[in-house]
């Protein structure tokens, strides 16, 4: 057994190194589309309470799920295989 184990005693071996940026463009692009779009999804949802909740709550969250799936898809890739 090695030195660095974890909690249960594994071993693992390190991975390729992260790139980070990849994530942080993935979020300003996200935050992007969002000041870019959310007034458009207002507007094409055309409903008092269904359009401000679908473009201010619903839009934001679904950009930030696709921009945190991006960033797990590219962990995967660069990530060690064990």
């Amino acid at each position: 057994m090695s030195a660095t184990t974890t909690l249960l005693g594994r071993d693992e071996r390190a991975g390729r190194t992260f790139p980070l940026w990849i994530e942080r463009v993935a979020f300003v692009v996200a935050v992007a589309l969002f000041a870019a779009f959310a007034g458009e999804v207002n507007a094409w949802i055309d409903h008092p309470l269904g359009g401000p909740l679908t473009a201010y709550v619903l839009y934001p969250l679904v950009l930030l799920a696709a921009a945190e799936l991006t960033g797990r898809a590219v962990q995967r890739l660069h990530g060690s295989k064990l």
